[in-house]
């Protein structure tokens, strides 16, 4: 096979091509082909749980020194999905019914003041100019940070009056597609 060029990262690296079309045999090898017009053999056991449907992905990891070219897997396109992200392609960062495995901003911010104050913290004896001005900068910023936590909070405790939170896929409380507003 060609070299590995990664297109997709979870918490591996992987290429993955949607799958235009498969032929196996009783072994579970044979030919896939990728929309875009290449061809793929691949080996025995490659169908042993169930040939993939058009659409779904042909994933390709890392070659190994017990796989070279790398281990060739296949997968429905929205697990997939749901999975890995492009390399280079930035996604939503705040969960969502789109990105349910995104963070929350209260959670988003706590985490953004930890490291931010673990990196003053490494700076905190330097006595150059450079480093004075990243401290006060930081503070600024840190100071911005907790603001920005409490009006979080204040949503939350809004939305939490309004009814109990159904998670990223469950109906939202306000907006067009919220239910009925409950009393409280």
């Amino acid at each position: 096979m060609a070299p590995f060029k990664p297109t997709h990262v979870s918490h591996k690296q992987v290429e993955a091509y949607q799958i235009q079309a498969s032929n196996f045999d009783e072994t579970g090898a044979g030919k896939v082909a990728l929309t875009g017009g290449a061809t793929v053999i691949v080996p025995p056991g490659f169908a042993s749980r169930g040939a993939p449907a058009k659409g779904d992905m042909l994933v390709r990891y890392a070659p190994t020194e017990t796989e070279p070219d790398g281990y060739l897997s296949h997968s429905p396109r929205a697990v997939f999905e749901d999975g890995y992200r492009k390399i280079g392609q930035r996604g939503p960062v705040l969960m969502s019914a789109s990105n349910p495995t995104g963070w929350k901003l209260e959670e988003l911010v706590d985490q953004l003041l930890i490291e931010l104050n673990a990196k003053n913290a490494r700076i905190s004896e330097d006595p150059s100019a450079a480093a004075v001005i990243v401290r006060g900068n930081n503070a600024v910023i840190l100071c911005l940070l907790d603001v920005i936590g409490a009006y979080q909070r204040g949503i939350v405790t809004t939305l939490d009056g309004i009814g109990p939170d159904q998670g990223p896929k469950g109906r939202p409380r306000i907006g067009a597609d919220a239910g009925p507003v409950q009393q409280s």
